[in-house]
């Protein structure tokens, strides 16, 4: 019985693979090719050993061997044929209900190298599909591949324009990170020492990981919860940390908008702006308009040159005081009226740096004069009233931003009841998301043509207002000139690190989602160059214009830049409204200025949404046809879980949330995606990748630098700020209020449970996969497949493979270049498939070919004796 007969492929006799490159037959010789043989060996015993008789003989034997080896080919070619029209013909009797088994246990098997797949695919499509094939075909040669039935690559979408990826991905790295938490970073860590490692963590650690995230996701075609299960499925639970981590941020970016709607409904005034002036009910008595404050001074002047005018004038409460009664309340209580809080250092009690400070604490004072807080023993020095002290001056727009738009509490424990103004600006916040986001990346591409650009004819215009007020150059030299001392301090590394993944979106997964929607040969490298550089300019240039505000506050309140106001989250929302506020028609640049502030945010918190959109759709792809129905889903429950933050404790919610949420997850994500590219994936099939979207060759030089970046730098670097940052963490603070110890602990949680996620999943994953009975695999190769990429990863590139064909088959024009570029990909993926898996593959599609060919003829046998289940169920 021969080894077809027998179940056996006859190319693996004697238990090794003896196929040709282009072949996998081998047959037993025929009678006239022993002849041959027997002759030739006969002519070499027989031959003197001269040399030129040994000329004749190698060259007889080189022209027997050409005619064996030609028998030979035609022997396993007619072979091979026979192989897959038996195979066919199997397949076409195969029922319909039973083609999910075949397409599943093909998933575990290697069958597409024996070029048996390849006929099956279309015969699997069903029965009438298969007897509908032209019989004109070659049945020699294996067809292309139809996978239409498999998986449509346009089921998720594509951007409908070519500058729809570019614009999105822009308006997502500038947004409101830029302009209202890199300022008040800057103003926190001090200025310019702040701008140094920002600096460095963008050309180290942004931009490769910008760049990586942009490439896995356009290669792939898949959003962040299902690409690390397909790429390395030990690490599946990276997807959730970027569902949570996306999750966090979203909920707590979409009050920032509620606050610019609320700001910008309030802009819309015939008058002055609500924030100009202290005369509200929400003003306190330590208010301070500078109008106001030189209005008084001019009146004093006056006054002083005539003998009719008030005895003593002072600038007080928020307005000037002529009222003599008044002017004595005030000095008869000076304890609450110019009442402050005067540091103290501790020094350390013994060691040989005994006057080092290890401490600074603060105890009661009162002002004397307007410069001077002493202590209160010293009360007696204090003769008459005067002007509103420097250091317990607030501005009118810093009142506003604290009592009237938040209402804020004393601490992070009065809660209260959510405040219906904040509800409803909420409310529509997810309104406008939900509107544009529900065609997809179809309606949300065209959006960002107004929403990327619109805010930089307004920033232009605020920079050159700004850095023309006077004061504003103490500002910019508090911006650009550094404290070297601050350098040595971690956490200004750490947040520069953060900021940087904040402002790009590294490891949100918004970068992965939106690339998963390019056409597959999109040249991400140069969008990722222009993107970054921009967004960086972006920061550095709105730095520019608020802190030549903060220049021009400190120079008319009379203190330093550092002391001008409150360092948090509502930074923007006090400096910013009070530079419109020296504009001509300052409520009509308040509503741009705040419109623009909207769009800004608007574009980041697209691609937040789309980023949980895209990854439930991902796991439940039937879903995709009614996906408004998903985004509304994740609007309502985005505005119920952030109702906390309205009420009188969301500010510090807020901060919490900024804090804990979106640092240490971004940072764990990136380092893993480091780590799965570089050491598990591999960058040498990574640089195939590139090289296969876009024609990406870099030089040895750069190829080398990034080699280094992917695998040295960039991953030490996370490492150090993440481990240090957990080593040295201290609890969180805002100004003089530290948090209490439960809403630390609420942090911790946040911050950890994506990290914790991915080693709790990667079990599951492991004890599942060990657990599946699947007889064709051992326990080693169980294993070693959960740090391998599964079949679908390389589905899109085969897509496009097969549309380019299609594309390039229908039409004439550039026929000649696209037969060069498509004999470049057949070039490339020979060549990068490499020595060491094809071996493998022989190995895993012999016995699967062998297996699935024995199975099918016991089909008969089985159906025979009324055996009904289907025979290629493993």
């Amino acid at each position: 019985m021969s080894d077809h007969d027998s179940g056996r492929l006859p190319w693996t006799a004697g238990g090794r693979d003896r196929r040709p490159s282009n072949d996998t037959r081998r047959t037993p010789l025929s009678d006239e090719d022993s002849s041959d043989e027997d002759h030739e060996k006969q002519s070499r015993r027989s031959s003197n050993h001269s040399p030129r008789s040994r000329h004749s003989d190698r060259r007889r034997q080189s022209e027997i061997s050409i005619v064996l080896e030609r028998s030979r080919k035609q022997s396993r070619q007619s072979a091979l044929s026979e192989i897959r029209q038996e195979a066919k013909d199997e397949a076409s009797s195969i029922p319909s209900e039973h083609l999910s088994n075949f397409d599943r246990y093909r998933k575990h098997s290697d069958l597409d190298d024996l070029g048996i797949v390849d006929v099956h695919d279309r015969s699997f499509q069903g029965t009438e599909e298969g007897s509908k094939k032209s019989d004109a075909e070659n049945d020699d040669d294996p067809p292309s591949r139809d996978r239409s039935t498999e998986r449509n690559p346009h089921e998720r979408g594509k951007w409908s324009g070519k500058l729809d990826f570019f614009l999105s991905c822009l308006g997502y790295a500038v947004g409101l990170g830029n302009i209202w938490r890199f300022p008040y970073l800057c103003y926190k860590f001090g200025g310019g020492a702040f701008l140094i490692p920002y600096l460095i963590m963008l050309f180290f650690i942004g931009i490769p990981c910008f760049f990586m995230e942009l490439a896995l996701g356009q290669y792939s075609a898949m959003g962040p919860i299902t690409i690390y299960a397909n790429i390395a499925p030990i690490f599946a639970g990276l997807g959730f940390a970027n569902f949570f981590a996306s999750a966090v941020v979203a909920i707590y970016y979409n009050m920032l908008l509620a606050w610019t709607i609320y700001y910008m409904i309030a802009s819309f005034t015939t008058g002055t702006l609500p924030w100009e002036t202290c005369d509200s009910s929400f003003n306190t008595n330590f208010c301070f308009s500078v109008n106001d404050y030189k209005n008084c001074t001019e009146y004093r002047k006056q006054t002083e040159t005539s003998s009719s005018g008030p005895e003593e004038i002072i600038y007080h409460r928020g307005r000037c005081i002529t009222d003599g009664s008044i002017i004595s309340e005030i000095e008869n209580n000076i304890t609450y009226f110019y009442g402050c809080q005067r540091p103290v250092e501790v020094l350390e009690s013994d060691g040989p740096n005994c006057r080092r400070v290890i401490a600074t604490n603060y105890e009661p004072g009162v002002y004397i004069n307007p410069n001077d807080c002493v202590e209160l023993s010293r009360r007696n020095e204090f003769t008459k009233a005067f002007d509103l002290p420097h250091g317990i001056r607030n501005t009118a727009a810093q009142e506003y931003y604290t009592h009237e738009v938040l209402n804020e509490s004393s601490g992070i424990d009065e809660w209260g009841v959510p405040q219906w103004k904040l509800v409803l600006c909420l409310l529509g916040a997810w309104v406008v998301i939900f509107l544009c986001l529900i065609n997809g990346v179809h309606s949300s591409g065209k959006v960002v043509y107004f929403t990327a650009t619109f805010p930089y004819i307004i920033l232009v215009i605020l920079f050159f207002r700004a850095v023309l007020l006077p004061g504003a150059w103490e500002g910019v030299k508090f911006y650009i000139i550094p404290e070297w001392k601050r350098l040595k301090d971690i956490r200004v590394w750490e947040a520069a690190a953060i900021q940087i993944f904040f402002s790009l979106g590294v490891g949100s997964g918004g970068l992965i989602t939106m690339a998963s929607y390019n056409n597959f040969d999109k040249n991400i490298f140069r969008d990722t160059l222009i993107i970054s550089l921009c967004n960086c300019a972006t920061s550095i240039f709105a730095g520019f214009a608020i802190f030549s505000v903060l220049g021009f506050l400190a120079t008319e309140l009379g203190v330093a830049v550092k002391d001008v106001v409150k360092s948090g989250t509502g930074l923007a929302f006090v400096a910013y409204p009070d530079l419109v506020t020296r504009l001509p028609a300052a409520p009509v640049w308040a509503v741009l200025f705040f419109a623009m502030l909207f769009t800004l945010g608007l574009d980041s918190q697209f691609t937040f949404v789309e980023t949980l959109a895209t990854g439930i759709l991902d796991l439940k792809p039937s879903w995709r046809k009614r996906k408004w129905i998903v985004v509304l889903l994740i609007s309502i429950l985005g505005f119920l879980i952030g109702l906390p933050l309205t009420t009188r404790a969301g500010g510090y919610l807020l901060d919490l949330l900024d804090y804990y949420g979106a640092g240490w997850a971004f940072l764990f994500i990136a380092l893993m995606e480091l780590i799965i590219v570089s050491y598990i994936y591999g960058l040498r099939r990574f640089y195939r990748d590139l090289e296969e979207m876009f024609d990406f060759r870099p030089s040895y030089w750069l190829q080398g630098h990034m080699t280094v970046i992917f695998t040295t730098v960039s991953p030490l670097i996370i490492l150090f700020i993440l481990v240090y940052s957990w080593v040295e963490h201290n609890p969180l603070t805002r100004d003089d209020y530290e948090y209490p110890e439960w809403a630390n602990i609420v942090g911790w949680v946040i911050g950890l449970i994506p990290i914790v996620a991915v080693p709790l999943i990667g079990i599951i994953v492991v004890g599942y996969r060990f657990c599946k009975r699947d007889r064709h695999y051992a326990l080693k190769k169980k294993f070693g497949k959960l740090f391998h990429y599964t079949s679908k990863w390389r589905d899109n590139e085969e897509d496009a493979d097969d549309s380019d064909s299609e594309d390039d088959k229908n039409s004439d024009r550039d026929e000649e270049k696209a037969q060069q570029r498509l004999a470049r990909r057949a070039e490339r993926k020979k060549r990068f498939r490499g020595r060491s898996t094809r071996r493998v593959r022989a190995h895993s599609g012999q016995r699967g070919a062998r297996n699935f060919l024995r199975q099918s003829r016991k089909k008969t046998k089985s159906s025979e004796d009324g055996d009904s289940r289907p025979p290629w169920r493993f």
